[in-house]
Parts: structure tokens; sequence; C-alpha cells
């Protein structure tokens, strides 16, 4: 059955991430949408890692619940006040809403695009991003210049 793909519904999807998390396992995915463009695209194949120790940080992309829709989503994380985030797509005028610590299914630790690492955007400069994103500056700075620097951060990958 090589090539074949199987389509989950949102909440069955919700339940398997879940699971695997659970375990301490990461789950990959491909990524559906434009709400965090250009750094996570429609069609590039993320991973949730579960947060472990991890603590929840401003500028980190986090795979979690949607409380309004109860929707699986994969936004950056812009504020924080004491275990609930403020949670918004780079690409989108307004953000998620407060977001508990409980909907957070884990952080997204890696992003592949046509089988290379996608560096930007997940690293120390994921910080500035939220900065910038949370002010409402950053489409028409982000869309300017990424094009010239694109393809400085995405390479590659080995093997």
């Amino acid at each position: 059955m090589s090539g074949t793909e199987v389509f989950i519904s949102s909440a069955d999807n919700i339940e398997l991430i879940r699971a695997v998390i659970a375990q301490g396992a990461s789950y990959r995915f491909q990524a559906k949408g434009f709400s965090m463009c250009p750094f996570i695209r429609s069609g590039d194949v993320i991973t949730i890692a579960p947060l472990g120790p991890k603590k929840i940080h401003t500028g980190d992309v986090v795979a979690f619940i949607n409380p309004q829709n109860m929707s699986l989503l994969v936004h950056r994380v812009v504020a924080r006040n004491g275990s609930v985030y403020r949670i918004k797509g780079d690409n989108v005028w307004s953000p998620d809403g407060v977001v508990p610590l409980e909907n957070i299914l884990g952080y997204i630790s890696k992003a592949k695009r046509e089988g290379r690492d996608v560096l930007l955007g997940l690293g120390k400069e994921s910080f500035l991003i939220a900065f910038l994103s949370s002010k409402l500056a950053f489409f028409s700075l982000l869309m300017s210049v990424w094009k010239l620097i694109r393809p400085v951060f995405v390479k590659a990958s080995p093997g």
C-alpha cells in the first residue's frame, strides 16, 4: 500500500496525537494551511514533541487545541501570563485568544520542506518573531525581507 494516504478527522487526530505524546514519543504530520507562512507552509512535515520538562516560552511554536472550536492548530506563543498563553499565527492579524496549558499538546521541534530542514522560525530568532507578530508590524517587514533571505535558511538536510 505504498503511497496510500489516510485522512483522519480533526477530533481523531487530536486523540491520536494525545496518545502518542502520552507515551513520550513525537508525532509527525503534514501541515495544512497558511497561517504560519513563511516559516511553516502547507505541505511541510512538522514534528510535535512532548513538552516533558520543557517550559513553554514566548516564541515557541506549539500544537494546541483551540478552545473556541476544539480544532487542532499550530501557532506561535506571543505572550504568557502564568499558565495561560496568548497564541497567534505568524500570517494572521488576530491572536487565537488565551489558551490554557492543558490545551497545549506539544511544541514543534522540527519542520521539513521538500526533504530539507526549515531552519528559520524555530530557533533563537523565534522570540523576535513573536514580539513583532504581537505588535502586528511583522507582516510588512516579513514579506519584504523573506524573499531575499530564504535561500540562506532553507538548506539541504543530511541523509
